[in-house]
């Protein structure tokens, strides 16, 4: 049995062998206990870099994208965060009124292929897209989940 010291360290490691080396990131995701977020069959799988099944037939992202993501997000103390689910992205972008300097990091694609996951910047002259990695988000569901 791994004691949590070792598992934290483990999943540490994990997450910068793929390139989350931002020290806040890693500090915030060390503190956010993944485990909590996860019942059932796959309680044991909690700190594997995967996605995995959630309620509703949604899945919890891989720590490794969650990371990444947060990571090209770069923000700061002061800045302001809305996450959500938006299907290609598209229509966030259209109807942000993204101010200069803002950043969205989003999946692009079909749901049911892989996706690019990118990083779109304000910028005076108009958008920035860097292209981060291919990545695979489950579509979002009409409706209201059962507690």
């Amino acid at each position: 049995m791994i004691d949590d010291a070792t598992r934290v360290m483990q999943f540490l490691f994990a997450l910068r062998k793929r390139g989350v080396t931002d020290a806040r990131v890693l500090a915030a995701m060390e503190k956010v206990d993944r485990g909590r977020f996860i019942e059932g069959h796959f309680e044991d799988r909690a700190y594997h870099d995967l996605p995995l099944p959630i309620a509703c037939g949604q899945t919890i992202s891989q720590p490794s994208v969650v990371g990444l993501m947060t990571q090209a997000l770069a923000p700061g103390p002061r800045d302001k965060v809305h996450e959500n689910g938006t299907g290609s992205g598209y229509q966030a972008a259209v109807l942000a009124q993204l101010n200069e300097g803002g950043v969205m990091v989003l999946p692009v694609g079909q749901s049911d292929t892989v996706q690019s996951l990118i990083k779109v910047t304000r910028t005076p002259d108009g958008f920035d897209y860097e292209e981060l990695l291919p990545v695979r988000f489950v579509p979002l569901l009409e409706g209201i989940a059962d507690s």
